[in-house]
């Protein structure tokens, strides 16, 4: 089953520039708590940066374990569905992103609408009659009538191909 991977987030740990920053951060808080020093923040900008670091590894894990259960979800919804075969065939080949997001709208879809597989199936197969009807008209357009500009040339070829496709359907 086709699928994106979620890139690892790497930690930055202290450098120069997010020290500079972090002090920065505090001073501005420091100031706008000018009246009331007991609401300073009492951490040092290392110890701030190493916050937001765990923080965000926190955070990160949250999402990993968020997105594994929502693939794992999903493939036991597949496993039950009559037209297993069916959507796993459209959704190794069609061009949605490999998110559980776009897997479960086609799920939804093929449940909610029995020929949906069918339709998007002849849609695609008429995109690349289209396709390969553009490269044909590409080429042919090369062959220009006396006084024609390549574009208007290919733009006519385009023109016949696309009535020649809605005659045969």
């Amino acid at each position: 089953m086709r699928f994106l991977r979620k890139p690892v987030v790497a930690v930055k740990g202290i450098t120069p520039r997010r020290l500079s920053a972090a002090k920065r951060r505090l001073q501005r808080r420091r100031d706008s708590w000018a009246l009331f020093p007991e609401y300073w923040p009492t951490q040092s900008a290392e110890e701030d940066i190493l916050e937001i670091d765990r923080k965000q590894l926190e955070g990160e894990v949250v999402d990993r374990q968020q997105r594994a259960d929502e693939w794992r979800r999903l493939r036991r919804m597949i496993r039950q569905h009559p037209r297993r075969a069916d959507i796993l065939r459209y959704w190794n080949a069609c061009n949605y992103a490999g998110t559980p997001e776009y897997l479960d709208g086609l799920i939804r879809k093929v449940t909610n609408n029995l020929n949906y597989v069918s339709e998007i199936e002849q849609s695609l197969e008429h995109a690349r009659r289209m396709g390969r009807l553009m490269q044909e008209a590409m080429h042919d357009a090369e062959a220009q009538r006396p006084g024609e500009s390549y574009k208007d040339a290919f733009f006519r070829r385009l023109a016949s191909a696309r009535k020649k496709i809605e005659s045969e359907q």
